[in-house]
């Protein structure tokens, strides 16, 4: 086995690791465990951010960014998203980036009916201006 095939096998374990990991969160996540869920993600999102694994990434962002939602945290929730939406643009990606606006959406119309405001905070705060 030469170097690079021993890298490129490297590579590919820690992929599987982090799907493992991902895969652990969504299980998290389905049985309510949101602090649990938000651990393995973690975990696999280091393996992601260190691998380069950008669509992996994005994918991990949107969970992180579904149990923003579900604890009504919805600057977070959008933070999570956004960061999703602008990886699967780079990638040009469009079923990707057509799923992350409709969360986009989805959460500024959950910040509305909560009695929020569906802008940013930093919109927010230039309209208070």
């Amino acid at each position: 086995m030469t170097r690079e095939e021993f890298v490129i096998q490297d590579r590919e374990e820690e992929l599987r690791v982090a799907d493992m990991y991902h895969q652990a969160g969504l299980i998290s996540h389905q049985r309510g465990d949101l602090d649990g869920a938000l651990d393995w993600f973690g975990k696999a999102l280091e393996i992601r951010y260190d691998l380069r694994d950008r669509l992996g990434m994005a994918l991990t962002f949107r969970e992180m960014g579904l149990i923003a939602e579900q604890r009504e945290d919805f600057d977070e929730a959008l933070r999570w998203h956004q960061g999703s939406l602008t990886i699967y643009q780079d990638l040009n990606d469009l079923d990707g980036q057509k799923a992350a606006y409709t969360r986009i959406g989805d959460v500024c119309r959950l910040m509305t009916q909560s009695g929020g405001s569906a802008l940013p905070d930093n919109a927010q705060n230039a309209s208070n201006h």
